[in-house]
């Protein structure tokens, strides 16, 4: 078997194991993360302004910003709490991470801590928040 083939078995393995116990490699979250329009901007804008610091939010890449928004939005609507989902962007690499804690009842709506993790040159950057579910979509509090 020439190592070729024997890498791209290893790799098809490791990718089964990923799909089949539920976790995802953030290169499959990047790839599937691409925004089309400027309209996909301005939704991300609004999103993550309601909790990012200014001095962050002007460091991201637009393509971090979309990535974090979208695994955000998934993490809310699906996640288990305490469990760690990441996104890496790997052109430049910058990478992040969502933390989701239990569902609470605010004003007859579902709403969820969080914790997003930024990785900006290997320094970390916390920033929590709450979002609630108003209307079929998920808001953020200010």
């Amino acid at each position: 078997m020439n190592t070729t083939y024997k890498i791209i078995v290893c790799l098809g393995i490791i990718d089964l194991g990923a799909v089949l116990f539920g976790q995802t490699s953030p290169q499959n979250i990047l790839e599937s993360a691409a925004y089309q329009s400027p309209k996909d901007l301005d939704t991300t804008h609004k999103f993550l302004g309601k909790f990012l610091p200014k001095s962050l939010f002007l460091i991201l890449s637009e393509k971090d910003k979309y990535l974090t928004m979208k695994l955000l939005e998934q993490a809310l609507e699906t996640s288990p709490s305490y469990l760690d989902t990441k996104w890496s962007n790997l052109d430049n690499q910058h990478r992040g991470s969502i933390l989701v804690y239990p569902v609470e009842e605010l004003d007859g709506n579902k709403c969820r801590k969080f914790l997003v993790r930024f990785y900006i040159n290997d320094e970390g950057t916390d920033v929590y928040g709450r979002a609630c579910r108003i209307n079929n979509e998920w808001k953020i509090l200010d």
